[in-house]
């Protein structure tokens, strides 16, 4: 970090709740966001009221600790979420698949119990982008980045001049089409759109292309036949994300991204697909520096 960045929060006590479909991560930083002192995570049960208590009743036990209240919380999570401040139901998870967390009101609750304190929310994937770009020592000069998480889903965060984009809703990339890979004749397993991105590539998929459980995927060898199919789609997202949004890095994070077959794969593919219609040096000859891998691992979003 630079000095101007390390003191944005210096003295200051921090905490970020990161709700994820699988796991709610919880956070103390410290002077800096990056300086995390103390973190929990709990898991994503169909109850929302018992995930979001166990998550505040283990923030109230830190400030106790630390003798003093928080100066701000920020909530990451996923969604889609209603982020428009003027709604009944800004800071709501409005029509996720998740099982229970439909119109689940994550902000209310945490304001709730912390009333005194500024309370933020953002998507999960937007919060990475946002911590990506500001302390994630990318090649950046405009304030720009994509950030996309492929785990239990897959979600695209995007910050343009330097401010996350929302607009009507916000980004949900992570359900676009693309093309089918020839031979692959998965039929998807979004409970919405069936074969979207999500629903061909997301760990589940992935897991029942395999025949296995999500918690096995580690098991499954760098020259299994599900990589290279799983590389494609992800390839077209990056190319559609280069073509639309023209972001000066994308940033690859989540779990199934822990399996580093995938990254060469998906640059190399990417490239294919652009075909050398936009001649940037760095898509062309530095994609090592376009798309990237996030250097947090599992912290963006709490980060962010």
């Amino acid at each position: 970090l630079s000095r101007s960045q390390a003191m944005d929060f210096e003295g200051k006590l921090l905490a970020a709740i990161e709700a994820g479909g699988t796991t709610f991560a919880v956070a103390v930083a410290k002077d800096n966001v990056t300086n995390i002192v103390a973190s929990a995570e709990f898991p994503t049960s169909d109850k929302p009221e018992e995930t979001l208590e166990k998550c505040v009743q283990w923030m109230k036990q830190q400030e106790e600790r630390e003798g003093r209240q928080f100066d701000a919380i920020g909530i990451a999570s996923f969604g889609p979420l209603d982020l428009n401040s003027s709604s009944p139901s800004f800071g709501n998870i409005t029509s996720t698949p998740k099982p229970g967390w439909k119109n689940a009101p994550i902000l209310s609750f945490v304001r709730s119990h912390f009333p005194s304190t500024p309370c933020l929310i953002d998507t999960d994937v937007n919060a990475a982008a946002a911590g990506e770009l500001r302390y994630g020592h990318h090649s950046v000069q405009n304030g720009s980045l994509g950030y996309v998480t492929i785990g239990t889903g897959i979600g695209v965060g995007l910050v343009l001049q330097n401010q996350p984009v929302h607009g009507l809703l916000h980004p949900e990339m992570g359900h676009i089409f693309v093309p089918r890979t020839e031979g692959d004749d998965y039929a998807g397993r979004c409970p919405f759109h069936k074969n979207c991105l999500e629903g061909l590539a997301a760990s589940g998929a992935i897991a029942e292309r395999a025949n296995i459980l999500p918690s096995q995927l580690h098991t499954l060898p760098d020259d299994h036949f599900v990589w290279p199919i799983i590389g494609e789609y992800l390839a077209h997202l990056c190319a559609i994300m280069t073509l639309t949004v023209s972001p000066e890095v994308i940033v690859l994070g989540g779990g199934v991204m822990l399996r580093k077959i995938l990254l060469p794969i998906i640059r190399k593919r990417t490239l294919e697909l652009l075909n050398g219609y936009l001649q940037s040096d760095k898509i062309l000859n530095h994609t090592d520096q376009y798309i990237v891998q996030s250097p947090f691992e599992d912290n963006a979003g709490v980060i962010g």
